[in-house]
């Protein structure tokens, strides 16, 4: 079962997309305080979601605040500190959107062996390209172009998220797959990649009591 990670916490509406996509949901948020996680946990404990810690600075104070607390870690990239932070901390689990859509992309070669060594999933989010506009979206394809050479070239696992703020930003697992074919993987490349984010989640520890179908284990 696939999760994707949205940025809106609707229980309301998140379990009948559940159900009807067929995949559970990372509940993504830059969290205020401890509090504001904890109500959140409280408003999803009967769902299988899981929530998701996003910081948008390279603060190593802030990451080891909500690393026990939240699910999951996530760095917001699009700028070359926060993406050497992400890909250099074992601790993180999601660099999100490396690059921008700038001429020069946020995202080398050296980041992506840190990535591959601190086993550091990239994530990108579809709901950015799908409103970049036609110049904004040419750029950022050319860039991901890269970086998605770079994540086949050291084994980095790419995930690619809806991003959703809202239910109609959602999408099926067969949508993203669809776009990292976009990006150059082959169709079994691109299913082995959707289909082993769990796996991928699992080794680092962070799936205890999610359910992996059968046919998705090693």
């Amino acid at each position: 079962m696939y999760l994707d990670l949205v940025f809106f916490d609707s229980v309301q509406e998140l379990q009948p997309l559940a159900k009807k996509l067929g995949q559970d949901f990372i509940i993504a948020k830059t969290f205020r305080n401890d509090f504001e996680l904890k109500q959140l946990k409280e408003k999803i404990s009967s769902t299988a979601f899981k929530t998701c810690h996003v910081l948008h600075s390279p603060n190593m104070q802030e990451l080891l605040k909500f690393r026990q607390k939240a699910d999951f870690i996530a760095v917001y990239g699009k700028n070359l500190g926060r993406n050497k932070f992400a890909v250099s901390n074992e601790r993180v689990d999601f660099l999100l959107m490396p690059c921008s859509s700038a001429r020069k992309p946020e995202f080398d070669a050296a980041l992506a062996r840190l990535a591959a060594e601190n086993k550091v999933c990239i994530g990108l989010l579809f709901e950015e390209f799908a409103n970049a506009g036609s110049e904004g979206l040419q750029a950022l394809l050319r860039n991901y172009l890269l970086v998605a050479r770079l994540c086949r070239k050291f084994k980095i696992q790419i995930a690619v998220f809806s991003g959703a703020k809202n239910a109609f930003g959602t999408r099926q697992e067969k949508d993203f797959a669809s776009f990292l074919c976009l990006l150059g993987y082959s169709r079994e490349q691109a299913l082995k990649q959707v289909r082993g984010l769990e796996r991928f989640l699992e080794k680092k520890g962070k799936l205890e009591g999610f359910e992996i179908l059968e046919g998705e284990k090693e």
